[in-house]
């Protein structure tokens, strides 16, 4: 990528899970647990440095 461009990427999953409980219930439970994403980066032979770290938003999807 060019000196002052940028880019991009959106990270998406096919895992997840499936409840028979009401939405409330899910958001509550102590095994729903929020997940994070490090972001890291490397120039040549560097090593990895972390630029940032952030929350995944809760997000709960119909049945497709």
């Amino acid at each position: 990528m060019p000196p002052g461009k940028s880019t991009t990427l959106v990270l998406t999953s096919d895992r997840g899970t499936r409840a028979s409980a009401t939405v409330e219930d899910v958001l509550v439970n102590s095994q729903f647990v929020d997940a994070e994403v490090d972001v890291f980066a490397r120039y040549g032979s560097s090593p990895w440095t972390r630029l940032a770290r952030y929350q995944v938003q809760r997000q709960l999807v119909g049945r497709h």
